[in-house]
């Protein structure tokens, strides 16, 4: 029973696992880390602690100048696929015969 509770909390614990940033004082002062699954995110390190952040504008974080950067300066192997725009519903068209003071759809 007991090794079935700590394979379960270790199970939990790498499941919940974050990034994790360097010893603060190894690092003299904020540094970027690339997001291990999404190409679009990057890690903020302060004091030993990880910030998650978005690049603006469908921008990619380019690790090798530590800013974000255009998709094609951008060696990344887990780019997000684009999201394709939604189709929107056709709309009835509405016209108004003056002689009979209708209004006509082309749905009818």
């Amino acid at each position: 029973m007991k090794y079935c509770l700590v394979l379960f909390v270790a199970i939990i614990a790498c499941a919940l696992a974050e990034f994790t940033c360097p010893p603060a004082n190894l690092i003299p002062r904020p540094n970027l880390y690339p997001h291990e699954t999404d190409c679009k995110k990057f890690y903020l390190c302060s004091y030993g602690r990880p910030h998650e952040f978005t690049c603006p504008g469908g921008l990619y974080f380019n690790p090798e100048k530590s800013k974000c950067d255009l998709e094609e300066n951008v060696n990344c192997d887990h780019k997000p696929e684009p999201t394709p725009e939604p189709t929107p519903e056709p709309q009835p068209t509405t016209t108004w015969n003056p002689t009979t003071n209708d209004v006509i759809t082309d749905d009818e």
